[in-house]
């Protein structure tokens, strides 16, 4: 599901391939993307709700693949947390922000995504020298299209199976997307019709 941020809140369709290729990819490709290995030995703390697609990949199914050990803790119970050495923490900007703010230590590594990882954020983690820090790019449309180190480098580098393309749309450029996670449906709330007709099928491509 997406929020309706950027428009009308849709009800993405995914099947279940396109979720396990693209977990699938995280996993064996792991240390040439994010520069870690995922194992068993990892524990991962999930502070994103699983209804969005970030949450889903990260906070279920993965670790689920590599039947790791997972905590699901809301932003308020991070002060709780005592964070392990193997600890993975799935998380957004906002709450790594607020985790600093109130001088709580961090794990030496974080997923993040939802909102680009502001600039200041970036130096303060860079400064301490203590975690490491990946940002996934995507949408819940076109699932994960990049990835980049936000505490030291300033743009995404695609994933290997995303062609990305620059296209003209009504005299504005549009991103066009093209992996195997790209969705080609999705329900859009109609909010002017009756309750029997409040969700309408269309193409992603009419967006």
């Amino acid at each position: 599901a997406t929020s309706g941020s950027t428009g009308l809140p849709k009800l993405i369709q995914k099947d279940k391939y396109q979720l396990l290729a693209e977990v699938q990819l995280w996993l064996e490709k792991s240390e040439s993307l994010l520069g870690w290995t995922l194992s068993k030995e990892d524990r991962f703390i999930v502070s994103v709700p699983l209804c969005h697609l970030y949450g889903l990949i990260w906070g279920h199914i993965l670790p689920k693949a590599i039947d790791v050990s997972v905590s699901y803790v809301l932003p308020k119970d991070l002060t709780n947390v005592s964070f392990q050495n193997n600890d993975l923490l799935i998380t957004i900007p906002y709450f790594i922000k607020q985790c600093r703010t109130k001088n709580i230590p961090l794990p030496k590594r974080l997923i993040t995504s939802g909102s680009k990882f502001p600039v200041d954020l970036a130096q303060d983690i860079r400064k301490e020298g203590l975690s490491e820090v990946r940002e996934i790019y995507g949408s819940t449309e076109t699932g994960a299209m990049g990835y980049r180190d936000p505490l030291w480098k300033a743009r995404y580098t695609f994933l290997p199976n995303v062609i990305p393309r620059i296209m003209y749309k009504d005299g504005e450029e549009v991103l066009k997307v093209q992996s195997e996670f790209v969705s080609s449906q999705a329900l859009v709330a109609n909010p002017g019709s009756d309750e029997t007709k409040k969700w309408e099928l269309k193409s992603i491509l009419d967006f």
